[in-house]
């Protein structure tokens, strides 16, 4: 079964490979291309986002501000993956703030302790 974080995920993939190609050419998942016609420009939009690191591109990004503060330690201070994220190119399927409202309180309450968890959960 798929869960709540997987059910409403974004995926935004981009290359050095190929400098001058559209990044919102390679969108996949549900609401992508609606946002990219809603943010066409700006450090919030598709482009903006393929030229900065991961970490930065998802703050830059109001959809994804739960997962931002899981990746950087504002939900966990013991969980910080900035600069993992940040050091090299990765694909991120990204949950949105969406997806993380259907987790039960409860579990969200348990990842702000559980390190463990929620780094396993995030890589």
């Amino acid at each position: 079964a798929e869960s709540a974080v997987e059910s409403a995920t974004s995926e935004m993939t981009t290359s050095s490979a190929a400098p001058n190609a559209d990044p919102a050419a390679n969108l996949i998942g549900t609401g992508c291309a609606a946002y990219a016609e809603q943010v066409p420009e700006g450090p919030g939009s598709v482009s903006g986002m393929a030229a900065d690191p991961v970490t930065v591109a998802a703050s830059n990004n109001p959809m994804l501000s739960t997962l931002t503060q899981a990746l950087s330690g504002q939900l966990n201070p013991n969980v910080n993956l900035v600069d993992t994220l940040n050091g090299a190119e990765f694909t991120v399927f990204a949950p949105t703030n969406d997806a993380f409202a259907k987790i039960d309180a409860a579990t969200l309450e348990t990842l702000k302790t559980d390190s463990d968890l929620l780094t396993n959960i995030l890589t």
